[in-house]
C-alpha cells in the first residue's frame, strides 16, 4: 500500500498521510518504504504519533524530515496508552525541543463510531465536546503550560498549509 501511495503521489503530486498503531516506531520504516520510492520526506505525515511517547522515535522522525501528526483522536485514551493530559503534557516537551515546525495538531473523533460503540471510540456522552475538544481541553492546557498562542496557530494553521502547498517544515 506504502509503495502504491508512493507513486501516486509521484504522479499527482498529492502529499501522503500514514497511520501508525500505538507503542509503535512504524513510521520509521514507512519513511523508509517511500524514501525508496522516491518521496521527499517533506511529502509525509506520519499520523497518530501521540498515541507513543517516544522521544527518540519523535526526534528521529523530525530528523528524517517528515511532518509529525498529533492527531489526538480519543479524549480518554484506551487501556494501552496514556491519558491525554500525559499526552498532552509530553507534546508540550516536544514543543520546547523546537519541534513545532514539523508538528500538525489535529482532532479526529468519529461521531458515527461514536453511536455504534465502537471499542475505543467514546461515545457522545463520554466526550460531550465532540470535535470542540481540542479546542476545549487541549490547546487550553498547552497555552497554561506556556505555549504562546503562535506557536498553536502554526501546529494548526501555518503547517498544514505548508504541508499541502509541498513546502519543507522550516528549522
Amino acid at each position: 500500500m506504502l509503495r502504491a501511495s508512493a507513486r501516486t503521489h509521484l504522479r499527482t503530486g498529492v502529499p501522503i498521510t500514514t497511520h501508525t498503531p500505538a507503542e509503535s516506531r512504524i513510521g520509521v520504516e514507512q519513511v523508509r518504504i517511500l524514501k525508496e520510492e522516491g518521496v521527499e520526506a517533506h511529502h509525509v505525515y506520519v499520523g497518530h504519533l501521540n498515541n507513543t511517547l517516544d522521544p527518540d522515535y519523535h526526534r528521529e522522525l523530525a530528523r528524517l524530515g517528515v511532518w509529525l501528526g498529533w492527531d489526538i483522536n480519543n479524549p480518554f485514551g484506551r487501556p494501552n496508552l496514556p491519558p491525554w493530559q500525559q499526552r498532552t503534557d509530553y507534546l508540550k516537551e516536544r514543543l520546547d525541543e523546537g519541534l513545532a515546525s514539523r508538528l500538525m495538531l489535529s482532532h479526529d473523533w468519529n461521531i458515527v463510531l461514536s453511536r455504534i460503540g465502537s471499542p475505543g471510540m467514546p461515545s457522545r456522552d463520554q466526550n460531550p465536546d465532540g470535535y470542540l475538544w481540542l479546542s476545549r481541553a487541549v490547546i487550553p492546557r498547552l497555552m497554561e503550560s506556556g505555549v504562546p498562542e503562535t506557536v498553536i496557530d502554526r501546529m494548526m494553521v501555518d503547517n498544514p498549509r505548508r504541508y499541502f502547498e509541498g513546502v519543507r517544515p522550516s528549522d
